[in-house]
């Protein structure tokens, strides 16, 4: 399925669905902050939602009890997620069919409470407090922090509208984000220290061929820093290569390993571009 059917779909159907990312990046608070933003339903259609999350059966009792509470299951009742990463929480804004009155009710059974239509509950830790509201019919925004009324900072149409990349799944970084580098995977931290001088960087991720592919578009203030990191990348790629010949680490056609060794970049101007591409077994790999 994902070899075919759902590659077919995520490149001929996915990019011109008007699925309308900008409702739901628009209720996040102003400030630079990475940004996650995955398109649910055009997983699912293509068959590729449940070889990512795994098998139903093997979900977490909480969540199955939360389902069962609430009648809200991510994998029929989600259509797209947008996530904001600030230091002090997790915004979210996700776009489904929701039953307030269902969730309400949930937070009380958990020793939480509800304030007009914002509630709250404790999460595994004190300093993780999950709360929601409605931000339109199918709209609801959550917040995982510190603070137990967090989701109010969210709002429907709170900032300007921004260019958005036409995939079905992204992540987009802020130039501080480049240089802040702390708990982040040696090979990640690595490509992001690349990109360092960048006044932001996008991951859009999309069908391709026989795969998927992933697209950098990174822009800098001037070609000059822009051609700098276009060889700081080809030098990491190559880096790459070299430590996994002189371990022995066998790389298997269409792994990750082999994805990450065939990273293509170039400038334009004053733009970084850059491209890897997938194979289905990536996907298969992560949902081990």
């Amino acid at each position: 399925m994902l070899a075919g059917s759902a590659v077919l779909y995520f490149l001929l159907v996915a990019p011109r669905r008007a699925r309308d990312p900008q409702r739901l990046l628009t209720c996040f608070p102003a400030g630079g902050h990475p940004a996650l933003y995955i398109d649910v339903q055009t997983l699912r259609e293509a068959g590729v939602l449940d070889q990512l999350a795994g098998a139903a059966g093997v979900e977490e009792p909480d969540y199955k009890a939360f389902v069962a509470a609430t009648g809200f299951n991510y994998r029929q009742d989600l259509d797209a997620v947008a996530v904001y990463f600030t230091p002090e929480a997790r915004l979210i804004v996700a776009r489904g069919r929701f039953h307030r009155a269902k969730l309400a009710s949930y937070a009380r059974s958990g020793g939480g409470r509800c304030v007009g239509q914002l509630c709250t509950v404790e999460g595994s830790a004190r300093d993780r407090q999950i709360s929601w509201t409605p931000l339109d019919n199918d709209l609801l925004g959550i917040a995982v922090a510190p603070d137990p009324l967090a989701a109010a900072l969210l709002g429907k149409a709170s900032r300007a509208s921004e260019p958005l990349p036409p995939a079905p799944v992204w992540l987009t970084l802020p130039g501080a984000a480049l240089e802040d580098r702390d708990g982040l995977p040696a090979g990640f931290s690595a490509l992001l220290s690349s990109l360092s001088g960048a006044s932001r960087a996008t991951f859009a991720v999309n069908g391709a061929g026989h795969g998927f592919e992933i697209r950098l578009v990174a822009p800098f203030d001037d070609r000059l820093r822009a051609e700098a990191s276009v060889k700081r990348l080809r030098e990491a790629t190559e880096s790459l290569k070299t430590l996994l010949a002189r371990t022995g680490t066998a790389v298997e056609s269409g792994s990750l390993a082999e994805s990450l060794t065939q990273g293509a970049f170039m400038a334009d101007g004053t733009r970084v571009q850059g491209k890897w591409m997938l194979g289905p077994k990536v996907f298969t790999e992560s949902a081990r």
